[in-house]
């Protein structure tokens, strides 16, 4: 086997490692192995255990290559009760960090809906435990607001597409306006376009 065939193999070991962690970042980063020693599909992974005991050690492994790193702020999988299922879910959805789950001004939570509209989460099944549980964690009582501890910085705030529809109004040259559901979180955005039965206007939305 050639180096360049270890170092490809060592990449996608490396990169499905961080996957299923769900943590979003390189193995290589992670100061905290407890949470995934106590699941034995961890704890029997020769490879991160390789990582664990060095850690442990005091050894540092610095890869040659590029570690994966994700952008992001507030782990999932250190505010949520950890196991399988929230792994799961998170690999499956890539959705590794609040900073991902935020609106665009980091103030707010955006709802189970929204994320599905955004096209963020599954559009199948009711909205899962670990959301209604980090619901209860970050966001202030009756409220989508953030507590302020765990509002985003500037650098880390996602950046979405409004989703909008062409809307067939007064000439030809009409705008487009954006369908926002009840439970919709995402402003900002103004509409060119008067509302009709199944839309809002930005400017209408009540936030909170």
């Amino acid at each position: 086997m050639t180096a360049e065939s270890v170092r490809l193999i060592t990449r996608i070991r490396i990169f499905k490692l961080r996957n299923a962690l769900a943590c979003g970042v390189s193995p290589f980063d992670i100061v905290d192995f407890s949470p995934w020693m106590k699941m034995r599909r961890f704890s029997q992974d020769w490879f991160f255990r390789t990582l664990q005991e060095g850690f442990d050690l005091k050894i540092s492994f610095k890869p040659i290559f590029d570690p994966f790193n994700l952008k992001g702020q507030f782990p999932l999988v250190h505010l949520l009760p950890f196991d399988n299922q929230l792994l799961n879910s998170l690999a499956r959805q890539q959705i590794y960090f609040l900073s991902q789950l935020v609106t665009e001004d980091g103030l707010f939570l955006l709802s189970w809906v929204d994320l599905r509209s955004l096209l963020l989460v599954s559009l199948k099944g009711p909205t899962p435990g670990w959301f209604k549980a980090l619901i209860g964690l970050v966001t202030l009582p009756f409220s989508y607001a953030l507590r302020p501890e765990f509002y985003i910085q500037d650098d880390l705030l996602p950046n979405f597409s409004v989703p909008v529809i062409a809307h067939e109004y007064g000439t030809s040259s009409s705008k487009k306006l954006w369908i926002a559901t009840t439970s919709c979180r995402i402003g900002k955005h103004a509409l060119d376009a008067p509302p009709d039965d199944n839309s809002i206007r930005s400017s209408d939305l009540v936030i909170g």
